[in-house]
């Protein structure tokens, strides 16, 4: 196996833990997109008493899909900074015992307005976002704690200030590398 550049393919082939967590959140987004909430919602998961004390290092990784040139690289800088917080140290990639990555999905609805006779107009808006953030083992791709956080969006422009809020509120839950084992919410 390679070390870099670094797929995600293969990141979840027999996870238990991450099929429990994708329909968590799968159906958080399908409630959220259905309208039924407009806060900001946020979640994680760890895998099922994980000791991340036997981790020392991290590393980022950039994708270009499901990132967004407004939000990604802030959240990416206070991802890294919380996790140096919790004592890790951020290395290159090749190096890390941990791969932190971001996602950031956004939801778009169309308004149609006008008749028959004049036309319709059709926009598109930007109407909802999701942000993940995963952290899983470098050598075995394993998942080792996902967190995500929806929110319903009035306008583009509340975007920044919204991912802003959440991976704040994300950032906050990542693990702190301490003997304590880190049990399952």
């Amino acid at each position: 196996m390679h070390d870099a550049p670094y797929s995600t393919r293969h990141l979840f082939k027999g996870e238990s833990m991450f099929k429990r967590v994708a329909a968590v959140a799968l159906a958080s987004m399908l409630i959220s997109l259905a309208g039924c909430s407009a806060a900001l919602h946020v979640e994680h998961q760890a895998a099922a008493k994980h000791d991340f004390s036997k981790y020392k290092s991290f590393a980022v990784l950039h994708h270009p899909v499901g990132a967004d040139a407004r939000v990604t690289p802030a959240l990416e800088r206070r991802a890294a900074e919380a996790m140096t917080k919790r004592g890790f140290t951020q290395v290159a990639a090749a190096r890390a015992d941990l791969l932190l990555s971001f996602k950031v999905l956004l939801r778009h609805d169309l308004e149609v307005a006008g008749d028959a006779s004049a036309g319709t107009d059709v926009q598109e808006e930007l109407a909802g976002k999701t942000l993940v953030l995963m952290l899983q083992e470098r050598v075995s791709h394993r998942v080792v704690w996902l967190g995500w956080s929806q929110a319903e969006l009035s306008s583009a422009a509340k975007l920044a200030s919204t991912a802003r809020v959440a991976a704040e509120q994300l950032v906050s839950r990542l693990p702190k590398r301490t003997s304590q084992r880190v049990a399952t919410r």
